[in-house]
């Protein structure tokens, strides 16, 4: 059968519980502090992300407001400037046509003034072929 001796047993139990508690002190302990600082560290290191996520998102939906906003107000410019090439297109348009339609009217003056001066000089021209004639048939 198996003798155990009592002293024995004691001394190998007060060495095995010596071994653990130097164990615990020298390896576990430390190696669980590691740990421990390394998820704490791990943690922080997340919530910084999520934070830094976050402020991005934020700053991404403010530029894209921005720029919304900058393209609402070309569009406003583009179209104001459509308008106002319109409105001077038009007054252009309308001098051009006074200035047609003075011209035309000078025109004509000038042609009827230019007719009747025509109408005159021929009448003249008539009335002395006229007197010549008359004085041929007379003479002749």
């Amino acid at each position: 059968m198996l003798d155990i001796e009592p002293v024995w047993f004691l001394i190998q139990l007060g060495s095995f519980l010596l071994f653990l508690f130097l164990l615990n002190n020298i390896l576990f302990k430390p190696f669980f502090n590691v740990l421990s600082v390394r998820d704490e560290r791990v943690k922080s290191a997340l919530a910084a992300a999520k934070d830094a996520n976050e402020k991005r998102e934020k700053t991404l939906a403010g530029i894209q407001a921005e720029q919304a906003e900058a393209r609402q107000k070309a569009k406003e410019i583009v179209a104001s400037a459509k308008e106002e090439g319109i409105v001077e297109q038009r007054k252009l348009l309308d001098k051009a046509q006074a200035e047609a339609t003075s011209i035309s009217a000078n025109a004509v003056r000038q042609l009827q003034a230019a007719t009747e001066a025509a109408r005159a000089q021929l009448k003249e021209d008539v009335d002395a072929i006229a007197s010549e004639i008359a004085g041929r048939l007379i003479r002749g």
